[in-house]
């Protein structure tokens, strides 16, 4: 598959040492590349509906996306390129938002998105970064909206309805594709979980079955030994006032005593 292989073109090789640094490098990378090819196909069209909010946003959104994809090539380190990221993620559909008559802006959901995939890609304290500043964001746009500020609608209206049809289209796709790499990943980390889990059975049974073996000799070397030490009978024969004080730590000891007239 196309996407599998971008992805793995992207990953260091050092992360394909360890399965969950690589699982969570393939979901970052996975929703980089799919934030890419959506900044593409919002470039076009905002194109095509004479939008120039789009451009002003989803271009430099690109830029970032691939810079991103590089720096993680480069081995930079994952949380600054999240941080990094998503900042200019909130940025983009603020300025989205904003050129789209703001408060009343159909493309408000999108800022319910970013926080789920950063959710997804950096986890809980990520997510919740996130989740604040689009918060602080939405805040913004609705302390504007209730003071009277006029918000632009810098596009040709008379595409507003396939407009709005197409951004909450593409709103839907990418928290799928992006849910779906996830959900690959961690489908590839639960079959190779799996296959370990299978593979410490089959080796402890290996170990069970050398332990009984063992066992058995040692048993085995047990009863042998029984037969060359003198018994209790014949040591008290020899020594009516004696005793022997024969305590094996395990099955079989080390030493041996002899008892003979």
């Amino acid at each position: 598959m196309m996407l599998d292989k971008l992805i793995s073109y992207f990953i260091p090789l050092h992360y394909t040492k360890n399965e969950e640094e690589h699982r969570k490098a393939k979901i970052t990378i996975g929703a980089l590349l799919v934030v890419a090819y959506f900044n593409i196909n919002y470039i076009i069209i905002s194109i095509i509906f004479e939008y120039n909010g789009g451009l002003y946003s989803q271009i430099p959104l690109l830029v970032v996306s691939i810079i991103c994809l590089i720096l993680f090539k480069k081995e930079g380190t994952p949380k600054i390129i999240h941080t990094f990221f998503f900042i200019f993620c909130i940025i983009s559909i603020a300025i989205t938002v904003y050129f789209t008559k703001g408060y009343e802006s159909f493309i408000i959901p999108w800022i319910a998105s970013t926080h789920i995939v950063a959710l997804l890609i950096s986890g809980k304290r990520g997510g919740l970064l996130s989740l604040i500043a689009c918060c602080l964001v939405l805040t913004a746009f609705y302390y504007l909206y209730i003071n009277g500020y006029a918000f632009p609608e810098a596009y040709n209206l008379k595409y507003k309805n396939i407009f709005s049809f197409t951004t909450n289209i593409g709103l839907i796709l990418i928290l799928y594709l992006v849910a779906i790499v996830f959900e690959n990943t961690n489908n590839t980390a639960l079959r190779n979980l799996d296959l370990k889990n299978i593979l410490l059975d089959e080796q402890k049974k290996n170990i069970e079955v050398k332990q009984k073996e063992i066992l058995d000799s040692i048993t085995y070397a047990k009863k042998i030994q029984e037969a060359i030490l003198p018994s209790d009978k014949q040591v008290s024969l020899l020594l009516p006032e004696s005793f022997v004080l024969y305590k094996p730590k395990d099955i079989v000891a080390g030493d041996f005593y002899f008892a003979e007239h």
